[in-house]
């Protein structure tokens, strides 16, 4: 049993951290507090005493695009000072949808050293088929192509047009 007058002098000690003001006791009870008869922690309200009540307000904002996933194969050909680039975009989560991705070109150039160049493809398509694509990219004059890759693949499922409406889905960077 706790005795109230040697509770009289103990002081709370507090570690505030991060936004939440997270505050962590380091007694378990603090001047005022004491154990009734039924085992429960009650709290003595001292005349004089001030309380300060602190309300955080957060506000989230709701995901305007919904995200999915793109997987791309990719075959690469080098066909003189250019590399033929074909692609197959596969997405298993939304018919209609679009996205960006970028092309990585990996070369050796005349001079024996490694170049990397990249381009940036944005894609588009309204049923749910797989998209394919042929680009070409120049790499220059006495060059060897060590190889082609996709970084960075990004996917938006896109918003079912309404009936009678002849406006395609918005791309993911409008």
């Amino acid at each position: 049993m706790l005795n109230m007058n040697s509770m009289k002098f103990s002081h709370r000690r507090f570690f505030c951290s991060g936004v939440f003001l997270l505050c962590l006791c380091s007694n378990a009870f603090a001047q005022g507090d004491f154990i009734n008869s039924s085992g429960q922690q009650q709290v003595m309200k001292n005349e004089g005493h001030a309380e300060k009540k602190y309300v955080i307000k957060l506000e989230t904002t709701q995901a305007t695009k919904e995200y999915c996933h793109v997987s791309v194969d990719i075959s690469y050909l080098q066909k003189s000072t250019n590399v033929i680039v074909d692609t197959t975009l596969e997405n298993p989560d939304c018919a209609a949808s679009g996205g960006s991705y970028t092309v990585a070109v990996r070369f050796r150039d005349g001079n024996g050293e490694l170049q990397t160049v990249e381009y940036e493809e944005t894609w588009q398509r309204e049923d749910d088929q797989s998209l394919q694509s042929r680009q070409e990219y120049y790499m220059g004059e006495n060059v060897d192509l060590i190889n082609a890759r996709v970084k960075r693949p990004k996917c938006v499922c896109a918003p079912i047009p309404i009936e009678g409406s002849d406006t395609l889905p918005p791309t993911p960077d409008q």
